[in-house]
C-alpha cells in the first residue's frame, strides 16, 4: 500500500523486489504522470521568475521554516492562514496546529531531501512510474484508487491498464466526493 509519495516508493519496491509482494495498492500516487511538454520551455518566462524559481528548487521546500525558527509558526500563519481555519474554529486550536506544524518540520529534512532527489522542478518525477510500471517482471496486480476532487492525474494508472491487460489485472478505482 502506497499513498501519494509511498505511492511511488511502493511502486519502485515492486520492481525492485517482486517477490515479495502479492497486490499494489496505490492511493492517490505521486509520480506516475510524465512532465507536460508546456513546462519544459521557460523562454516565455521573464529573467527573474526564473532566477526566484531555481532559487527554492534548490533548497528543501521547507528550508525557510528551520531559517526562522521559532518565527515559523507565524509565518506560516501569515503565508496559510487557511490551514488553520479549515480544521479548527477556536483561535487556541488554530495557534497549537500552526506551532505543530513547526515542531514537525524542524527536525533534519530527510523526506524533503529524498523528495528533491527523485523529483525536477514543479513537483514532476524524474523518472515517471507510467514508463516502468509495465516493465515488472512478476504479473502482480495493481490497484489505484483516487479521489474524484484529487490533484492526482488518473491517466497514467489507466494507460498503466491498458499496457498490462494482457499481462495482469490492473483496476482504476475513483471514490466519489473525495
Amino acid at each position: 500500500l502506497g499513498h501519494a509519495l509511498g505511492g511511488y516508493l511502493a511502486a519502485a519496491y515492486v520492481l525492485q523486489y517482486p517477490i515479495y509482494v502479492n497486490h499494489l495498492l496505490l492511493v492517490d500516487p505521486w509520480g506516475f504522470a510524465e512532465k507536460p511538454d508546456e513546462q519544459e520551455s521557460s523562454n516565455s518566462i521573464p529573467t527573474w521568475i526564473n532566477s526566484i524559481t531555481g532559487f527554492f528548487n534548490s533548497r528543501n521546500p521547507l528550508s525557510l521554516i528551520r531559517l526562522v525558527g521559532p518565527a515559523a509558526p507565524s509565518l506560516i500563519r501569515t503565508l496559510r492562514p487557511d490551514i488553520g481555519t479549515k480544521y479548527f474554529e477556536h483561535e487556541k486550536m488554530q495557534r497549537l496546529l500552526y506551532h505543530y506544524l513547526y515542531l514537525i518540520n524542524m527536525p533534519e529534512p530527510t523526506g524533503e531531501s529524498a523528495f528533491r532527489a527523485i523529483s525536477v522542478p514543479f513537483g514532476w518525477a524524474k523518472r515517471p512510474m507510467v514508463k516502468r510500471l509495465p516493465l515488472m517482471s512478476r504479473n502482480i496486480p495493481i490497484t489505484f484508487i483516487h479521489g474524484s476532487r484529487s490533484w492526482v492525474d488518473q491517466k497514467p494508472g489507466i494507460t498503466i491498464q491498458k499496457l498490462l491487460s494482457n499481462k495482469t489485472s490492473v483496476r482504476v478505482e475513483v471514490c466519489q466526493q473525495i
